[in-house]
């Protein structure tokens, strides 16, 4: 799933609520609507791959994109217990880790991406590099799309909305719910809480 809303609308902490979600912290949704829901075999806990792509720097070209990338990919990998070889690109170092951490793993990962298009946000003022890093950045994204056995759950965040992109027209069975009337309760406004919180700011910009 993808989830492009405008800034501001608690993207980080979607985040890391299915991050808790998926490690397996039951203790956190007692009382929630989802507790009685654990026990599925689809919210089962497993290894939980949270990318900050805000913390990958492109200002300085494709290469130091890559570098970035194959360096924070490294930090994660120390993190989480695996090792990725000092050698491999930012691309391999990412399947690298996914694949060793879904043989862990009986039940698949779940991949978060927080602000999946931020690298392309601080490119804006220079088109011709911003173009060259989205065409990387979707391939990168593309390679997840062979690791579909292994990735149970996929969800990513940004601020353009896919279709702008394409980061992830590539890959199959990607669900843009920003505008999804079924998640405005968890990740927007609904109409009623429009009209039951906004109704004087409402009644005052309304046309006469």
């Amino acid at each position: 799933m993808v989830f492009f809303p405008p800034r501001r609308f608690e993207k980080t902490l979607t985040v890391s609520t299915l991050e808790h979600l998926f490690s397996g912290r039951r203790d956190l949704f007692k009382s929630l609507a989802i507790e009685e829901r654990l026990d599925e075999k689809k919210f089962a806990p497993r290894p939980v791959l949270r990318l900050d792509m805000t913390l990958i720097r492109a200002s300085s070209g494709l290469q130091g994109f890559q570098e970035s990338l194959a360096n924070y990919t490294r930090e994660k990998a120390e993190l989480m217990g695996v090792e990725v070889p000092s050698d491999q690109p930012g691309e391999s170092a990412l399947r690298r880790l996914i694949e060793t951490l879904g043989r862990k793993s009986p039940n698949g990962i779940a991949v978060l991406i927080d602000e999946c298009d931020a690298p392309l946000a601080k490119l804006l003022n220079k088109p011709r590099l911003h173009e060259d890093l989205r065409e990387i950045m979707r391939d990168c994204y593309m390679r997840l799309k062979g690791l579909s056995e292994i990735i149970s759950f996929l969800f990513a965040t940004g601020i353009s909305r896919n279709s702008n992109l394409g980061l992830f027209s590539v890959v199959n069975r990607m669900t843009d719910i920003t505008i999804d009337s079924e998640c405005g309760a968890m990740l927007g406004f609904t109409h009623e809480e429009l009209e039951k919180y906004f109704d004087p700011q409402l009644e005052e910009s309304a046309p006469s």
